[in-house]
């Protein structure tokens, strides 16, 4: 016989509802999956629960688990609204890290604000100079907040106390310290560059389900997921991406960089090839480099892939063309289907 679940409008932590749970036997429970969370490799969250269970001689052991971390702990409830939780940090990404819980022995228990949440949090803003607000908060009880510009901090790094610019693309670092003990950590491009913000024109329309931003998706500094569904990636069904950007001055150019997501168990596919064309005058445009693609799609979880061109010259119109990976070749879901072709954005330096 298994657990009992429902909706319980004369119990709660906070607002109307709980969720209240009966188990009738030690180990007959099951367990309660929620909707899968995004998590990225090396970055910490925190998971929480308000929780009481109704008195008895032996209190029942509530278990929460994520097994795609590889993390389960256990908590002797209480007649009393306690919180409960635990913090981890990804070793992998992973689209489909599933919360569960359950009642390890009999009892009934209430769940009230369930919570996954990173830890710490770094935010940017782009500003109208085309330079980037960094901001980071931790909720980590009786932690210290520290950061560091392109790699993890430790126990000397600065101690963060107010929100900083930054003027070039830099990856942040932030890391909660108890001590001289890092607990949680996080970490977040942001992608300051010669493009942000510039006027883009595609030749080839993106597919009215994956609009993302419209065209100034590829300049606009918000980086996409590994989730294709959250809203940040341009999405092309069959036809090749072709953009053009205007940086509206010429400007020596050194690379540019474009981000593509892969995820064939979707029907995601990187471009074969990529190519980076300039001009002075958006009229003539030369051929400045191209790249092609030896990863092979792997299957598996999604996968964030950045292309790097050399350009090493000066000039106002660059124009970025990703070939389509075509029809789903065997081996993989949707054989025969049009692939599809996933990007968000663009970085000139």
């Amino acid at each position: 016989m298994g657990a009992t679940v429902f909706v319980d409008p004369e119990q709660s932590r906070e607002g109307l509802f709980s969720l209240r749970m009966i188990t009738p036997v030690d180990s007959g429970g099951d367990k309660i999956r929620l909707v899968p969370v995004v998590v990225g490799k090396g970055n910490s969250y925190t998971m929480s629960v308000w929780a009481k269970a109704k008195a008895r001689q032996k209190m029942p052991v509530l278990r929460l688990s994520m097994d795609a971390m590889g993390e389960s702990h256990s908590y002797t409830l209480t007649d009393r609204w306690e919180k409960y939780g635990f913090t981890f940090t990804a070793a992998s990404s992973s689209t489909n890290a599933i919360l569960s819980f359950d009642l390890v022995t009999k009892g009934t228990c209430w769940l009230d604000l369930l919570q996954v949440s990173p830890d710490p949090v770094i935010r940017y803003d782009i500003g109208t100079d085309h330079t980037a607000t960094v901001s980071v908060t931790g909720a980590m009880d009786n932690a210290q907040l520290r950061y560091a510009i392109d790699r993890m901090p430790d126990v000397s790094s600065p101690l963060y106390r107010q929100p900083f610019v930054v003027k070039k693309a830099v990856t942040v670092y932030a890391g909660l310290f108890v001590g001289s003990s890092m607990k949680a950590a996080t970490h977040t491009f942001v992608p300051v560059n010669l493009a942000l913000g510039k006027p883009v024109k595609l030749a080839i329309p993106y597919d009215p389900k994956y609009p993302a931003s419209g065209d100034r998706s590829l300049t606009d500094g918000l980086m996409g997921s590994t989730a294709f569904k959250d809203g940040r990636w341009l999405g092309f069904d069959g036809p090749d991406l072709n953009a053009t950007i205007d940086l509206q001055e010429k400007k020596p150019i050194k690379t540019v960089t474009v981000s593509f997501l892969c995820d064939p168990n979707s029907g995601i596919f990187l471009p074969p090839v990529v190519s980076v064309y300039t001009s002075t005058d958006g009229q003539q445009f030369e051929l400045a480099g191209e790249e092609r693609d030896h990863s092979g799609n792997p299957r598996g979880e999604p996968q964030l892939q950045k292309v790097t061109i050399r350009v090493g010259r000066t000039s106002r119109y660059i124009r970025i063309v990703a070939r389509g990976f075509g029809p789903i070749p065997e081996g993989y879901l949707f054989k025969g289907s049009m692939s599809w072709l996933f990007t968000d954005e663009v970085l000139v330096e």
